[in-house]
């Protein structure tokens, strides 16, 4: 088995993990490689002389059976650029603090390795949403999201006109701070606090939720991942900001977007016995009132 690693920004706590963690896939006979950005926040706790792979650029070798990722949920949303294209699993080591997306702690990973090594692990795959321009598409630093799109003001002190129009006809125009148009995936993200609906991860689904919205009666919906959302922006400034996971770009108000479900899809690895159920407890504090005990 190869694995790859994958992290950000490493405090000398994680470090320490993150090497005791090399140590024991040695010891375990399964080869691994580091992703630069890791190796070079790593190089001050490593050893004189010790050596470890490395690969570098935005696609890992094919070889890889799984590609680990040690941060928070950030980190996986920079991970599935790496891997978007390629069906490498990410296994996610919450080293932050919510960490939704993360499947293993990291004070339990060591003990979830060898069933790791033997494959013994579920694989959930999640929807992509891919995003076009129709002026200047060079202008987007990626072209898909895992958790959500977001058109946002740019300007603090007034809210944007955005035009949706669904498989070719007119939806709505939000008056609002913006709208998010997420997946299942990140239902539990950014959506989820603007009031947005919880949608399961197999659930073939995109919600678009408005951000403050001016009119009362505007409420998130749930469409089809099959449909085809394009927005067109107003506002009192010349440009608005999108974001796609955490991507951020200004785009001037004359751009059309048009955001669909993408060709491919994520894979993460989970614990075989794990569940979402069980997550959304665990992560949100569902039933911990005390009047639950005796359930």
């Amino acid at each position: 088995m190869t694995v790859g690693l994958y992290g950000q920004k490493i405090t000398a706590e994680s470090a320490a993990f993150i090497k005791a963690f090399l140590k024991t896939l040695g010891e375990k006979h399964i080869d691994f490689q580091l992703h630069e950005e890791l190796y070079t926040a790593l190089q001050a706790h490593l050893s004189p002389g010790e050596k470890v792979g490395v690969f570098s650029g935005g696609e890992p070798p094919n070889d890889l059976d799984l590609l680990f990722t040690f941060g928070g949920d950030g980190t996986i949303l920079r991970a599935a650029s790496l891997v978007y294209n390629t069906g490498i699993p990410l296994a996610g080591v919450n080293m932050g603090q919510l960490g939704f997306l993360a499947s293993y702690k990291s004070d339990e990973l060591l003990d979830h390795l060898d069933s790791i090594a033997n494959g013994e692990y579920q694989v959930s795959e999640r929807t992509l949403l891919s995003v076009s321009l129709d002026k200047n598409p060079e202008r987007l630093p990626v072209h898909f999201a895992l958790n959500e799109v977001t058109v946002s003001r740019k300007a603090i002190s007034s809210m944007i006109d955005i035009r949706a129009e669904l498989n070719g006809e007119f939806l709505n125009t939000y008056w609002a701070d913006g709208l998010i148009i997420s997946t299942p995936t990140g239902s539990t993200a950014y959506s989820l606090s603007c009031g947005g609906p919880i949608l399961m991860p197999q659930n073939d689904n995109i919600a678009l939720t408005p951000i403050a919205p001016h009119n009362l009666s505007v409420r998130p919906i749930i469409l089809s991942d099959e449909s085809e959302i394009n927005l067109q922006v107003m506002s009192r400034t010349p440009e608005f900001l999108v974001t796609l996971d955490s991507h951020r770009i200004l785009l001037d108000t004359a751009t059309e977007l048009r955001i669909k479900k993408a060709a491919c899809k994520v894979q993460i690895a989970h614990p075989r016995d794990s569940s979402f159920l069980n997550t959304l407890r665990s992560k949100l504090h569902w039933g911990v009132d005390p009047r639950n005990q005796w359930r």
